[in-house]
């Protein structure tokens, strides 16, 4: 088991200190939050931090 002290933490983005499991968790949150690309439903355009939650979306018939 890995200590807090050694995972990953955000400061920014009002999550005081959040920890990571792994650095690519903590990468993911920041490119998330920064507001890079977002996936959109081409049917109801509602739109997606991760393509996996828009083609769960879809694939649910949701929109």
């Amino acid at each position: 088991v890995t200590s807090d002290q050694s995972l990953p933490r955000c400061w920014e983005h009002g999550c005081n200190g959040r920890t990571f499991s792994c650095a690519e968790n903590y990468r993911r949150h920041i490119r998330e939050r920064s507001g890079g690309s977002r996936a959109q439903c081409p049917g109801c355009h509602h739109q997606f931090s991760r393509k996996s939650n828009l083609d769960a979306h879809i694939a649910s018939g949701k929109c």
